[in-house]
């Protein structure tokens, strides 16, 4: 039968290790702001830079290993404004079927937050229903965070970052991040599109 000092005992070391793990909590959100901070300190190394393809791909790669993700993709509009065009993929896949597809804006996930200029989750592509196939990739369901790309409150892209399966959801904190760095990929953009017309 059990004491009062056993049950002191209990106590004390249920103390010792609730103590531990809020330790090991912020420890952990301490690793994890520290990565996020490194993360966005490499892209903004090199926005200054006028070539637009390698910041662009930094931002990406920052991206999808920030948010251990499969890939991480940026789509431009068009000129014309009435086309999105991935840009930039970054995977372990072949990208080929991705970087030659485009899609009207407003059509499919990506199109969607082009027109409404907003962002979004969606942990399980295949329940969504607005997807839209790539030929000759995967179909299987996805996870997914998208954020717009702005300038001077025009949406000129999106940024996504994407998991297989539905099993690694994204969660709503991660869009403020995302956004920062699909703010960076805009600025670099816009630098360079200011540079060319000069």
């Amino acid at each position: 039968a059990f004491s009062q000092h056993h049950e002191q005992l209990l106590t004390t070391i249920a103390g010792y290790v609730a103590t531990a793990t809020e330790k090991i909590r912020l420890f952990t959100n301490a690793r994890k702001r520290a990565a996020e901070t490194e993360a966005l300190l490499a892209t903004s190394k090199v926005i200054s830079s006028l070539e637009l393809d390698h910041v662009l791909n930094t931002i990406a790669t920052e991206a999808k290993k920030l948010f251990v993700a499969d890939s991480s993709r940026i789509h431009l509009i068009e000129p014309k404004g009435k086309l999105l065009r991935c840009v930039v993929a970054i995977s372990d896949k072949s990208n080929d079927e991705i970087l030659n597809f485009s899609v009207p804006v407003g059509t499919g996930v990506t199109g969607s937050v082009a027109m409404s200029g907003l962002p979004e989750i969606i942990n399980n592509s295949a329940a969504d229903g607005r997807g839209v196939h790539i030929p000759n990739t995967s179909d299987a369901p996805e996870a997914m965070a998208l954020v717009p790309l702005s300038i001077r409150q025009q949406v000129i892209g999106v940024m996504v970052v994407s998991r297989g399966g539905t099993e690694r959801p994204f969660l709503n904190s991660d869009l403020s991040l995302l956004t920062a760095f699909a703010d960076q990929a805009a600025v670099a953009i816009d630098n360079a599109r200011l540079f060319a017309a000069e």
